[in-house]
C-alpha cells in the first residue's frame, strides 16, 4: 500500500547452555522436629513479548504526546542461586509451626523501563515521548524470613472438632543492581542497591479459619500484601516509580456432599469488593489507578467419581 514506506528485516539471537545442579537435605531429630536445607539454581526466561525486536508506535497516545514500546532480542534469561534453611516442629492432632529464612543471588533482572525521550523527527512527534523498553539489570538480592502454622482447635476442646486455623507471615528485604536512571541534566547512568527488586511483596501475610467435619467443608481466608515497587514501574526517574499500594482481600468457599458423587459449593472471591491501587513515587501525592475488581461468586453442582 502507499502508506508503507519501507521494509527492514530484523533478526536476532542468544544462546546458552546451563547446568542445574540442586541438593536437597533433611535431618529427622525425631518424629515431631524435621530440619531442611536446600540448595539450587533457576533459570526464567523471558518472554516472546519482551523478546519481540518490532517497535511499536502510537503517536496519539500519551494525550497525544506520542508511546513507543520496544522489545530486546539480546535479553538474557533471569539466573538466580537460592539457599533455603528450615526447621518445623509438629504436635498433637496434625498441629505443626514452622520456620524458615531463605537467600536469592540473581543476575540479568528483566525489568521495563519507561522514559522521556526528544524524537529525532519533530514532524512526526511534536514533543518528547514516552518509550518502554526492556533491559537487564545486573542484578539482585533477596533475604527472607517465613513463619507459619497449622492447628487443629479440637486440641483445644472436643467442642471445637472439626475447626482448624492456620497462616503465615512472609519478609523479604531485597535491592537490584545496574538499573538505568536519568539524571537532572538527562544524562543516564546505572544505579546500584537504591531501589527494592520489582515485583518482590516485602511483608506478605495469610490466615485462614476453616471448618470440616462430616459432609460441610468451609473455609474463609485473608490475605494482605504490602506496597511493593511494581514489575513494569521502574522510571528512569525514581520519583515515578510506579507501586502497587497495600491491599487485603478475604475469599470464602463452602461445600456440601449430598451424596458420595455430588457436591453442591460456593465459592466467593473479594468478599469485601476491597479495590487495588497504585500510585506513583509518593502514596499521598500521586495516584497512578484505581481498579475495583468486584466481587466474584460461584454457585455449582459438582460431580466426581
Amino acid at each position: 500500500p502507499d502508506s508503507l514506506l519501507f521494509v527492514r528485516p530484523i533478526t536476532g539471537a542468544n544462546d546458552y547452555t546451563d547446568l542445574f545442579p540442586h541438593l536437597h537435605l533433611r535431618f529427622d531429630q525425631n518424629e515431631n522436629r524435621i530440619y531442611r536445607a536446600s540448595v539450587n539454581q533457576t533459570l526464567a526466561r523471558p518472554s516472546f513479548r519482551q523478546l519481540n525486536p518490532s517497535t511499536d508506535i502510537d503517536p496519539t497516545a500519551n494525550d497525544d504526546d506520542g508511546l513507543v514500546v520496544k522489545g530486546l532480542t539480546e535479553l538474557n534469561p533471569v539466573k538466580s542461586t537460592n539457599l533455603e534453611l528450615s526447621v518445623a516442629q509438629y504436635f498433637g492432632n496434625n498441629n505443626s509451626v514452622s520456620f524458615g529464612i531463605f537467600y536469592k543471588d540473581m543476575s540479568d533482572n528483566i525489568y521495563r523501563l519507561t522514559r522521556n525521550v526528544q524524537p529525532s523527527d519533530p514532524s512526526f512527534f511534536p514533543s518528547t515521548a514516552l518509550v518502554r523498553e526492556f533491559l537487564n539489570a545486573d542484578g539482585a538480592q533477596v533475604l527472607g524470613l517465613e513463619f507459619s502454622f497449622d492447628y487443629d482447635l479440637v486440641s483445644i476442646s472436643e467442642i471445637l472438632k472439626g475447626f482448624n486455623v492456620s497462616g503465615n507471615f512472609t519478609y523479604t528485604d531485597s535491592e537490584v543492581d545496574g538499573i538505568q536512571r536519568e539524571d537532572a541534566n538527562g544524562n543516564l547512568f546505572l544505579e546500584n542497591g537504591q531501589t527494592s527488586l520489582f515485583g518482590q511483596v516485602p511483608r506478605t501475610y495469610n490466615l485462614s479459619f476453616g471448618y470440616s467435619l462430616n459432609k460441610i467443608d468451609s473455609r474463609i481466608a485473608w490475605n494482605r500484601s504490602s506496597n511493593y515497587l511494581d514489575f513494569g514501574g521502574i522510571s528512569a526517574d525514581p520519583n515515578l516509580d510506579i507501586y502497587i499500594s497495600e491491599r487485603d482481600r478475604i475469599d470464602f468457599s463452602i461445600r456440601y456432599r449430598v451424596k458420595p458423587q455430588w457436591t453442591l459449593f460456593m465459592e466467593m472471591q473479594n468478599v469485601f469488593d476491597d479495590d487495588s491501587r497504585a500510585f506513583e513515587g509518593d502514596e499521598a501525592l500521586r495516584m497512578f489507578y484505581r481498579e475495583e475488581a468486584g466481587r466474584s461468586t460461584w454457585l455449582g453442582v459438582r460431580w466426581s467419581k
